[in-house]
């Protein structure tokens, strides 16, 4: 028996022995790494899903301070145009009402129904007084009423 023939079948039994213990060491490492990438897979899921939710919510809470702001600058631009109304129709309504003469004409009147002597004149008077009263009020009351119907 030779030295070669002696000791092959020893270092074949070492190398199988080595290469189980590589094989055995890599194979584990490969399952360890194949359950790492799926846990990583499934936190990756749940991050997505997390992510999902948080664009979700961003949405919805830009969506809404939009509707506010919106709702705002209405609110704003809605009351400009009532002072601004209000303004100039009661400079041009009081401005109007003192060039024909309603006031001091409608003071006079009261002073008549306050100053009639009889009891039937007193009537007679506040008649006329509300009727012309009615004939100032009226027209105004259609407007408004007629504004606020287009205005729905």
């Amino acid at each position: 028996m030779s030295l070669k023939s002696e000791l092959g079948p020893l270092v074949n039994q070492s190398f199988a022995r080595v290469q189980e213990s590589i094989d055995g060491t890599v194979n584990r490492a490969v399952e360890r790494l194949q359950r790492e990438r799926a846990l990583l897979t499934k936190e990756l899921g749940k991050v997505s899903q997390e992510r999902q939710k948080i664009e979700e919510s961003i949405r919805k809470d830009t969506d809404r301070i939009n509707n506010t702001k919106r709702f705002a600058l209405w609110t704003v631009l809605a009351a400009l145009l009532v002072g601004a109304g209000f303004v100039a129709i009661g400079s041009l309504g009081v401005g109007a009402m003192n060039f024909l003469g309603i006031p001091d004409g409608l003071g006079t009147l009261w002073s008549n129904v306050a100053s009639a002597e009889t009891w039937y004149s007193t009537v007679g008077w506040l008649v006329v007084t509300l009727a012309v009263m009615g004939l100032i009020v009226s027209p105004m009351a259609y407007v408004a009423a007629k504004v606020v119907s287009e205005g729905k």
